[in-house]
């Protein structure tokens, strides 16, 4: 058995970020043991077959390793169609801790393809 006073190592940490959950930051970029976060989103129709949205996240993590409890933000903007394998979705967004000032040169381009087979 292990012996050690750090409660957890890192491959035991919960990944998160990116497209997924907190968008603005880097694909499973951050670690923690607990964390959460909300969002809130705004959808402009074009049409039945694409939109365009606007959207803020809030969330906070805590790693005991690191002893850190950061509170992070995200922002951005985005354009939806639907095409016929599914629906392909670009996002630009920027996340960062509160306090910290905004970058412009930050921005992270998030895009994909949401499919139902």
């Amino acid at each position: 058995m292990m012996d050690s006073k750090i409660d957890f190592s890192a491959n035991e940490l919960y990944r998160f970020g990116g497209w997924n959950s907190m968008r603005g930051f880097n694909e499973n970029s951050l670690a923690a043991d607990f964390y959460y976060y909300g969002s809130l989103e705004y959808r402009y129709l074009i049409g039945n077959q694409a939109f365009f949205d606007v959207f803020g996240q809030y969330g906070q993590l805590n790693n005991k390793s690191l002893n850190v409890k950061p509170k992070l933000y995200s922002v951005g903007l985005g354009f939806n169609f639907f095409i016929p394998i599914g629906l392909m979705s670009f996002q630009l967004s920027n996340g960062n801790e509160f306090g910290n000032p905004f970058k412009f040169n930050d921005i992270k381009i998030h895009w994909g393809i949401l499919s139902r087979f």
